[in-house]
């Protein structure tokens, strides 16, 4: 009987980890922010933008995956939020405080980023992706098109993009269809909206 009942257990232990587990994986937020010094007088808001997203957008259970770019691109931390505040001392480390150079590639980051979400077991990916729309390398149709095919992509907000430069990327993101909105760094609303798991 004892038997029975350490078995039943395990059972009931090895599926409540299955499903943890499960819920873990389920979402992946990517945020990159564009490192170039073409942004170096907007980090705060930049700073601004990604503790609202975490503070509340961000599921419980998520995975937060942090990336910096200019003329490379790199991934500086990958993660669950214990805090906000971790998260904040992070992005102010990593990211506000470090220009690097001129040169703005986002295309490398884009399949840098469809690259890693093609690794991952299902679940649902957002990317917030702080840039101003200037490009320095090559046109960014292939890596839209990566991101686009990327499973498991539920939404790509890009903000920080000025006015006379939101048409131009709007084209270039057709590809991702109504997955994707281009905003400034202030009209935050409709990109947390899309942003939302709910």
């Amino acid at each position: 009987m004892q038997r029975h009942i350490r078995i039943g257990l395990a059972v009931v232990l090895l599926l409540m980890l299955s499903l943890v587990t499960g819920c873990r994986d389920s979402t992946t937020c990517y945020v990159a922010v564009d490192v170039s010094g073409s942004m170096s007088g907007r980090r705060e808001a930049c700073l601004k933008l990604i503790y609202m997203l975490v503070q509340y957008e961000l599921p419980p259970n998520a995975t937060l995956s942090l990336w910096r770019f200019a003329q490379q691109s790199e991934k500086i931390w990958e993660g669950n939020v214990v805090s906000v505040d971790q998260i904040v001392d992070i992005v102010r480390r990593q990211l506000i405080a470090s220009t690097h150079g001129v040169g703005t590639y986002p295309g490398s980051l884009l399949e840098g980023i469809a690259e890693d979400m093609g690794r991952r077991s299902g679940g649902a990916c957002g990317l917030l992706l702080i840039w101003d729309g200037e490009n320095s390398g090559p046109a960014l149709d292939t890596a839209i098109g990566s991101l686009a095919a990327a499973e498991g992509l539920r939404a790509v907000w890009v903000a920080g993009v000025p006015a006379a430069e939101r048409l131009n990327v709007e084209r270039q993101l057709v590809p991702l269809g109504n997955r994707a909105v281009v905003t400034g760094l202030e009209d935050s609303q409709t990109g947390l909206s899309l942003m939302s798991p709910n």
